[in-house]
């Protein structure tokens, strides 16, 4: 006879439930990375590049007026620019666009350094970018500082709460399964009581 052997079914598995908005700030960062990288690339194309020339001809194609104020700005710093200088700013901006990527990539994990490390960073350039709109105030930029105002103060939010429930998760223990009960060890019978039942058929 062939019997069937069940099996136990597998567990279903548990979804973890995603914030959304961490989703949001995560693929920023990562547009950011993506944004800093181009810029990079495109700065090591300017090494090899003659500045002056390269501006000039800008100049003579748009019909620019070579003595006027602006002209004459660029002229003059692009003339003091060097290569290692362009190599130094790329260097620079790759590393940027490393931090973003490991932010990007920590967050969408759900990693608790990863939004320490993006409050410390947007909170740290916000009194700047403040400072930048005063100075040049531009639509743009007023919006670029909303949201990363926004931002820190959604991390601040979250570790704040993440801080105050975990006194209440330590508080409430789950409650400790009870010791198995010993066993009552059987009384051997009294032989006398064996002799009666034999003597009466019991």
């Amino acid at each position: 006879m062939s019997t069937n052997v069940t099996t136990p079914s597998a567990a279903p598995a548990v979804k973890h439930h995603r914030n959304g908005i961490l989703l949001l700030i995560a693929a920023e960062r990562l547009l950011k990375a993506a944004a800093f990288i181009i810029t990079g690339i495109a700065l090591l194309k300017f090494v090899h590049v003659d500045l002056i020339l390269l501006a000039q001809s800008y100049i003579d194609k748009f019909h620019l007026d070579p003595r006027s104020q602006g002209v004459e700005w660029v002229l003059r710093n692009v003339a003091h620019i060097q290569p290692s200088q362009i190599r130094l700013a790329a260097l620079g901006v790759f590393c940027y666009s490393g931090l973003f990527i490991i932010e990007g990539v920590g967050l969408y994990y759900q990693k608790i350094w990863a939004e320490w490390l993006i409050l410390f960073e947007v909170a740290l350039f916000c009194p700047l970018e403040f400072l930048e709109i005063q100075k040049h105030p531009a639509m743009w930029h007023i919006l670029i500082f909303i949201v990363n105002v926004l931002i820190v103060f959604y991390l601040l939010f979250l570790r704040i709460w993440a801080l105050q429930m975990k006194p209440r998760v330590r508080r409430i223990k789950p409650p400790k399964p009870k010791p198995p009960e010993p066993k009552k060890e059987e009384e051997p019978p009294d032989p006398t009581l064996l002799i009666l039942r034999r003597r009466l058929g019991i």
